[in-house]
């Protein structure tokens, strides 16, 4: 920025020293230090416009970190498998509520395959769920109607199941975390 802001002066100076029609006139040469001051302005303008760019992507990045790092306190479990469902409990250890907290989906492995099994709790979603409430645990049925194939798949596959939550922060960030793995932000 400074080699153009100095190339432009240079340039202004040596047009202005030959061409200026007010060579004699000495309010003539008043105006060309008003161009000056006003392309001064100018580039003031311009710099301040781009540092107010890079600090709102600053600041954009850090809440998204911060949000990140707040979900990262939500954990997920599998606790109990019957002929109810499967419990699962949620738990919200950060310091900022979680909203619209969902079970989404019981992820079966076994050695042939991994089978995705979309499920939902009782009583639907959980609207918020913070820090110093309890651990939600809702029990969980799947939605294709075979509970009992479900619940087989998953004693046989020896407790190698996963649950998926959904759910977002305060900020309106939609989460995703699978058992324990890292935890995946829905890009909507």
């Amino acid at each position: 920025m400074g080699f153009l802001a100095r190339l432009i002066s240079g340039l202004v100076v040596m047009i202005g020293t030959r061409y200026w029609p007010f060579d004699h006139d000495p309010d003539g040469w008043a105006g060309l230090g008003q161009w000056f001051g006003g392309l001064g302005a100018f580039f003031a303008a311009w710099a301040a416009l781009r540092i107010s760019r890079k600090e709102t992507t600053r600041e954009n990045r850090r809440e998204l970190e911060q949000a990140r790092v707040q979900a990262f306190y939500v954990k997920v479990s599998q606790m109990q498998v019957a002929d109810q469902g499967v419990r699962v409990q949620i738990e919200n250890r950060g310091q900022s509520p979680i909203i619209a907290v969902d079970v989404a989906v019981i992820h079966i492995h076994s050695p042939q395959e991994e089978r995705r099994v979309p499920c939902r709790a009782t009583g639907g979603k959980r609207s918020v769920l913070l820090q110093e409430d309890a651990p939600w645990e809702p029990w969980t049925w799947p939605d294709d109607g075979q509970k009992q194939e479900t619940i087989a798949d998953m004693e046989a596959s020896g407790g190698n199941t996963e649950i998926e939550v959904v759910f977002e922060d305060v900020g309106g960030t939609k989460w995703r975390r699978i058992g324990s793995r890292p935890l995946e932000q829905v890009r909507s």
